[in-house]
């Protein structure tokens, strides 16, 4: 759950605001009807942002991606990409119209 409080709800109420985001109530807040902030937990915050800055590191996010490929493969060997791509292409270009090839 989260709600909105201004800038100035914030100032005033910040200790019931830090009691309420121990409730996992997210809370944003706003000055002159902009969004400038959200109050979360450590806890929330951190896991939003890693070591590399909040971007997830692309080598973890392509380790993943194998394991799961090779979980839903199994026993079976892995796909020729190459040989699926061209006759994906193969079998395109055969349902265009002759004048588009």
């Amino acid at each position: 759950m989260s709600r909105t409080v201004s800038a100035t709800e914030a100032r005033i109420h910040l200790g019931e605001l830090l009691d309420d985001i121990e409730r996992d109530e997210a809370i944003t807040v706003e000055q002159a009807g902009s969004s400038k902030a959200v109050i979360i937990t450590v806890s929330e915050a951190r896991n939003l942002s890693d070591e590399t800055g909040g971007r997830p590191d692309w080598r973890v996010s392509l380790e993943r991606a194998r394991a799961s490929f090779a979980r839903d493969l199994g026993d079976r060997p892995r796909p020729d990409f190459t040989t699926m791509i061209r006759e994906m292409r193969e079998e395109r270009d055969a349902q265009l119209p002759d004048n588009m090839r």
